[in-house]
């Protein structure tokens, strides 16, 4: 038995090179058909198929269309041009060497036979129906969207913005206190009726009066607001009468109509901006004093004023007796304003004067709770505006107003976070005015428990009072008291203590000119987290 065999072989590398079983010709065709070169290729392996004309490769596109069944390849090219004619390579490789074949394509221009036809009569073209030339109407300026006050942080960016139309395009001024603003401080801007002022970095000075002043031919409007800028360690705002911005149109031809309605401007006076509420504090004047400030003081009563807000409500009451007097020109850094003459109040002699008996307490609820707030009023009470954080509020779903001899009470239901803040309470008889601020808590983890709030109080001048403040906890956490815009400093006479995780402001002797808002801050890491507001009035 044989236990080996020894066999021979012998492999020729050349025959496994790729064979062209059936070769391309070379073929003539009319330009704009399409053609198509065909080819059968064995080889082992499969050889790699690439085809070229006049030396370059041939991607796969729409124009070369590349196709391959088994041994079978071809190359289809569609819409032959003039340009297409020429030599066309394809070459079969594989890893023991390559083959190639060659044709050449012969491209038949089409020429067209040309025939000489007469020419038909010439249409006449439809003429087009005259379109009138659009002229728009000619209009003298007018504000559509006023200044609006503005309360900005010291050293934070500011930017007022008002919109005017007009036909045609009026000039715009801007003036400051009267006087046209530096453009060095400020960027000014106006395109597509969009008025524009921005102060990059407010400062204390920057605060004032500002009037944006549109002329053209055919008249001139303006628009103003003030801005208040706060300084550190408390928050100034305007009294409520300060909220509404002023706007004065001036015509210069009286019988022109200038096609609007009655209630967007007023010809030769002052425009309705201001509500009905409002119309009593905002005098008329002519477009030529409309450079005057618009801080218009308030009535002032026997005992002072508290008008002033806290955070963006504004807040604007009469601390004590609304018995009418002659008023005092004079202003306290309280912020109260001191009036004119021309305003003092005349009372009705066959009303009672107005008192506040009884002020509205600071509420604490959870969300979606109810709260009701009460304050009661001696006298004829004209008309009663109850306000949360400075926006006045209307009966609805979720407030109620209520009176019942002499009593006057608001309810709010269904609380959420953003209703927290200032209730104010106003009541009126003639140019009068009492009324009495608390504060709303929503309960939410952003703030710190609050089990009691200050009460707003009357007092008498040499009485003993405080304001508290009751934490569920104290950790971490100090107050601030402000009286009006200037934070309380301890003496003698006013001492802030702290006892157990109550916070107290103690007045040890009332004096006449303690009677103000009063805001306590909770301060903790050196941020505010959390104000509360009361009102100290004197009898």
């Amino acid at each position: 038995m044989e236990e080996y065999r020894i066999h021979d072989a012998f492999f020729d590398r050349n025959d496994a090179q790729p064979r062209f079983i059936i070769k391309p010709f070379s073929t003539s065709i009319p330009e704009g058909q399409s053609v198509t070169f065909f080819c059968k290729v064995i080889a082992s392996p499969s050889p790699i198929i690439t085809w070229f004309k006049d030396g370059q490769e041939l991607k796969q596109s729409v124009k070369y269309m590349k196709k391959y069944n088994g041994d079978d390849y071809a190359l289809t090219i569609n819409r032959v041009k003039m340009d297409d004619r020429g030599e066309y390579t394809v070459r079969a490789h594989n890893a023991f060497g390559s083959k190639e074949e060659t044709v050449h394509l012969n491209v038949q221009k089409m020429i067209s036979e040309f025939k000489l036809e007469p020419m038909g009569p010439a249409k006449r073209a439809p003429r087009l129906p005259d379109v009138p030339e659009f002229k728009e109407d000619r209009m003298p300026p007018l504000f559509t969207f006023p200044l609006r006050m503005r309360l900005i942080q010291k050293n934070h960016p500011c930017k007022l913005i008002c919109t005017v139309q007009g036909n045609p395009i009026p000039k715009i001024e801007w003036f400051k206190d009267g006087i046209p603003v530096n453009q060095d401080k400020v960027q000014l801007n106006f395109k597509s009726g969009v008025c524009s002022l921005e102060i990059f970095n407010t400062k204390v000075e920057d605060g004032g009066t500002y009037m944006c002043k549109a002329t053209n031919e055919f008249g001139e409007d303006s628009t103003e607001c003030s801005i208040t800028v706060q300084k550190r360690g408390g928050e100034p705002l305007p009294p409520m009468s300060l909220m509404p911005s002023r706007s004065s149109r001036k015509i210069y031809d009286s019988s022109y109509d200038i096609g609007r309605s009655r209630s967007s401007a007023d010809i030769g006076g002052i425009r309705p901006r201001a509500s009905e509420r409002y119309s009593n504090l905002v005098p008329s004047s002519p477009t030529s004093d409309m450079t005057k400030s618009v801080y218009i003081p308030r009535e002032k009563t026997p005992t002072g004023f508290l008008g002033r807000s806290f955070n963006e409500s504004a807040i604007d009451l009469a601390t004590r007796s609304s018995t009418p007097h002659e008023p005092t020109p004079e202003a306290d850094s309280n912020g109260f304003a001191a009036p004119d003459k021309e305003s003092t109040p005349i009372a009705s002699e066959d009303s009672s004067p107005l008192k506040l008996t009884s002020h509205i307490a600071g509420q604490v609820a959870a969300p979606g709770s109810s709260a009701i707030f009460e304050a009661r009023v001696d006298g004829s009470v004209e008309s009663v505006i109850w306000s949360r954080n400075g926006s006045e509020l209307a009966d609805s779903d979720n407030v109620k107003t209520n009176e019942s001899a002499g009593t006057y009470s608001l309810e709010l239901s269904n609380l959420e976070s953003s209703d927290a803040g200032v209730i104010q309470f106003e009541a009126k008889q003639g140019d009068s005015t009492v009324g009495s601020v608390a504060s709303l808590v929503v309960s939410d983890d952003s703030q710190p428990q609050v089990l009691s709030l200050p009460h707003s109080v009357t007092v008498a001048v040499g009485d003993t009072t405080s304001f508290e403040l009751k934490l569920a906890s104290t950790e971490n956490l100090a107050v601030q008291w402000f009286k009006g815009v200037e934070k309380v400093e301890k003496s003698d006479r006013v001492k802030s203590v702290k006892s157990g995780n109550t916070f107290k402001l103690d007045f040890k002797t009332v004096e006449e000119n303690d009677a103000a808002v009063y805001v306590v801050k909770v301060i903790k890491d050196k941020k505010a987290i959390a104000k509360y507001v009361a009102a100290l009035h004197i009898e």
